[in-house]
């Protein structure tokens, strides 16, 4: 049963990080490792192999990441605590659910709006509040949101191998991330990181790793009873995403008479409100929310991943950066983009900033002005860029199964050249 699952979820995560380097290394001798793993998830000896590395975009963040191994761990916990989760959640929790996500968030807030406001109607006396936790992922206390865990599944999983799931839960989240990390960060990079933000400056049993897939999907757990404080307000409306909260009531003074008691709520799981990121305002003046300006039933897409776009073209933009190599990239990130703004019906947007990218890239893809999207030309097809990245001739005639040996064979070429560059080093 252990093995069958650890297989299964060996294969998820190889279907999510296939071209990963952490994932080349675990083929190597992958049967061997599988098995290893099994042993010490049944002997309790498993430990984390961490590592931390710096994105810019939205912000400066420190993201975790673990090995291959601890990523199959997480996978087959995961899986188990979404379905468990998914039913004692409050409906107002929209991240890291299956059928819901940032568009349905929005979405709701625009749908509640219009219910509390009769069809927004201007004379309404609605008002939207927006709350913020401050440092939600830095400041969890680890031991208050695994025992929480611990009794959801004790009291519902039924499960044979609730004793080895409990484990991998534990050794998931009670593992201190820090601990035999590996920093892939310059000093340069790290110092962007606020220093109450960084996971390195916290006490012992304090912080959650972004990036973990486990930590992901149970901080929707940690601060739920807040959620079901604030939906039991009278004429109060909730949506949240991971850690911000968008109230939408016809009751403005009872909910900020009611914000001392979320501030108890908070303290009690060791959180607190973020005071700079306070909101409110009556709905005609809109609000921030993921992205997207909200107002009425219009969408707009805000200033700073405007902003962000602009960026990137002139990123794009630029002689050398126009290559076959980059063409992939491109395209998804505007697509993305473009997506965004099809989404928010933001076709002016969309018309402008089609122009400003520059006709060299038009060699490679087109523009369909009805989709709101860019297609690649016909000798760009994904045939053809398999051709062109891996030196192989491709067509449609071609099965599924002899495109499969192709893409293995390229694959074990990486694992040699990793075997070898190991070979070099260690002589």
């Amino acid at each position: 049963m252990l093995k069958e699952k650890i297989l299964e979820s060996y294969n998820r995560v190889k279907s999510d990080h296939s071209r990963g380097r952490d994932y080349v290394e675990f083929e190597i001798d992958r049967e061997l490792k599988l098995e290893l793993l099994l042993n010490q998830i049944i002997e309790r000896s498993f430990v984390l192999e961490p590592y931390t590395f710096i994105v810019l975009r939205p912000k400066p963040r420190e993201v975790f990441a673990c090995t291959c191994p601890a990523r199959i761990i997480q996978r087959y916990a995961g899986q188990i605590l979404i379905d468990y989760l998914d039913r004692f959640l409050p409906d107002s929790v929209y991240s890291n659910r299956v059928g819901m996500g940032t568009l349905a968030a929005v979405d709701k807030v625009i749908e509640y709006t219009r219910d509390l406001t009769d069809n927004f109607d201007k004379s309404s006396d609605v008002w939207i509040i927006k709350l913020d936790i401050k440092g939600f992922f830095p400041n969890a206390v680890r031991s208050i949101i695994f025992e929480k865990l611990k009794k959801l599944i004790v009291e519902n999983y039924k499960g044979d191998d609730l004793e080895d799931l409990l484990y991998m839960v534990e050794v998931s989240i009670m593992t201190d991330a820090t601990h035999n990390c590996e920093i892939r960060s310059s000093d340069r990079l790290r110092k962007l990181i606020a220093p109450e933000k960084s996971l390195f400056n916290k006490p012992e049993g304090i912080g959650g790793a972004i990036g973990y897939l486990i930590w992901q999907i149970c901080m929707n757990f940690y601060s739920e009873s807040v959620d079901r404080f604030i939906e039991s307000l009278p004429d109060t409306k909730l949506v949240r995403f991971v850690d911000d909260r968008v109230i939408i009531t016809k009751d403005k003074k009872l909910v900020l008479e009611s914000i001392p008691r979320i501030r108890e709520l908070l303290a009690e799981e060791g959180m607190k409100l973020s005071e700079d990121k306070f909101y409110c305002q009556h709905f005609t003046h809109g609000v921030e929310f993921l992205g997207y300006h909200i107002k009425y039933d219009r969408k707009y897409i805000n200033k700073r991943i405007q902003q962000r776009i602009y960026w990137n073209i002139e990123r794009f933009n630029q002689d050398k950066f126009i290559t076959s190599a980059n063409m992939e990239h491109v395209f998804a990130t505007l697509n993305s983009y473009l997506g965004m703004m099809k989404y928010a019906s933001d076709f002016k947007l969309a018309k402008k900033i089609i122009s400003l990218i520059s006709p060299k890239w038009f060699n490679f893809f087109t523009y369909n002005e009805e989709r709101l999207c860019l297609e690649f030309r016909p000798e760009y097809s994904y045939y053809n860029r398999l051709t062109l990245y891996s030196g192989f001739k491709f067509d449609k005639t071609r099965s599924k199964k002899e495109i499969r040996k192709r893409k293995k064979k390229s694959r074990l070429k990486t694992v040699n050249r990793i075997i070898l560059k190991s070979i070099d080093y260690d002589t």
